[in-house]
């Protein structure tokens, strides 16, 4: 039995549009009406750092620890529609968008959206989330995961009912909604994160550069092979797709 945190697990809540836009008058263009209802609506049901670039046809996922932050603070003044955290959020997936966003914002688009996300090696994915709630700050916290090792957590996320401390999601089913193929055009690999920059700094024609937000601390990954065989097993879904994905040799 793991003593563990509270359930965090994207994608796992549907929402609706069961009550409508905010509709006020704006004697400004069409566009600015549309904003500001998507953004209300967003940030009342609890959704969390999709970049939307009206202008260059782009929309930016955020797969959770994945470095995503660094991106937002470097390029949200530059998105028409940027969703920053409230107390509620969570990461929007790729089927919700398509399901529920995309009508809106394509009409808005000069060109159907070129779709972006990060995908990291899934055991070092899954380190992260270990070390992340094992902060000091955490220390004494339901969340925290100071108390476990490394091959514990990984065997408790592994587990079925995955306990709460270890239920954080998976990239696999963040990028493909439960599909068989990923609802994401571009998934640029994590260790390729310099040629992703360069790509959006064309793209967007915005020259910048990353810095360090949201960093786990350093900690003990190690993990058996027993643990580690079973965890490149358990996550086969998500290494088809990283090993596919762009930035790969």
């Amino acid at each position: 039995m793991f003593a563990c945190c509270s359930p965090f697990a994207y994608g796992t809540k549907k929402g609706t549009l069961q009550d409508k836009f905010y509709k006020p008058t704006f004697d400004q263009d069409p566009f600015e009406k549309v904003n500001f209802s998507l953004e209300h609506y967003l940030n009342r049901k609890g959704t969390h750092k999709m970049m939307i670039f009206i202008e260059k046809s782009l929309v930016f996922f955020a797969t959770p620890k994945t470095g995503s932050t660094a991106y937002h603070q470097a390029l949200g003044h530059k998105a028409e529609m940027f969703f920053s955290k409230s107390n509620q959020v969570k990461h929007i997936t790729p089927k919700r968008f398509n399901e529920t966003f995309r009508p809106f914002v394509s009409t808005l688009m000069p060109e159907p959206p070129t779709t972006v996300a990060v995908i990291r090696d899934p055991i070092e994915w899954l380190g992260s989330w270990y070390r992340y709630r094992s902060r000091n700050d955490m220390r004494g916290h339901p969340n925290s995961t100071a108390h476990l090792s490394f091959d514990d957590f990984a065997n408790a996320y592994m587990s079925e009912p995955q306990p709460d401390c270890a239920n954080v999601g998976s990239q696999a089913l963040f990028l493909t909604g439960g599909e068989t193929a990923p609802l994401v055009e571009q998934i640029w690999r994590y260790d390729a994160l310099n040629d992703l920059t360069l790509f959006l700094s064309l793209r967007l024609q915005h020259e910048f550069h990353l810095n360090p937000w949201n960093v786990s601390p350093t900690g003990d990954t190690t993990l058996s092979p027993k643990t580690e065989r079973a965890l490149k097993s358990y996550f086969q879904a998500d290494y088809d797709l990283y090993e596919n994905a762009i930035g790969a040799p």
